[in-house]
């Protein structure tokens, strides 16, 4: 069985929470300031659509995000984000 973990990092204070919230319809509390936001117990799907969700609004946020697959960690862009999702439905 395969363990996934989504990394969020941002450089712009109060990015996160606006994205996460958004993102769940409600409001996601995180530490004031936070710049960094990681969720190990999302399900392949959850990790497919938070990515995609992201990367459709990436004119939108200032976010980099990482996929970490049994230990194996990849930033997670514009080019490679089918091929992520391919590798999470098959997981």
């Amino acid at each position: 069985m395969n363990h996934f973990v989504v990394t969020l990092l941002s450089a712009k204070p109060c990015e996160l929470n606006r994205f996460l919230s958004q993102f769940s319809n409600q409001k996601i509390h995180t530490e004031e300031g936070t710049f960094r936001w990681s969720s190990p117990t999302l399900t392949a799907l959850d990790c497919s659509l938070i990515l995609s969700t992201l990367l459709d609004n990436d004119e939108k946020y200032q976010i980099e995000a990482y996929l970490s697959i049994n230990h194996h960690q990849i930033q997670v862009n514009q080019h490679n984000i089918d091929d992520m999702i391919k590798l999470l439905c098959l997981s």
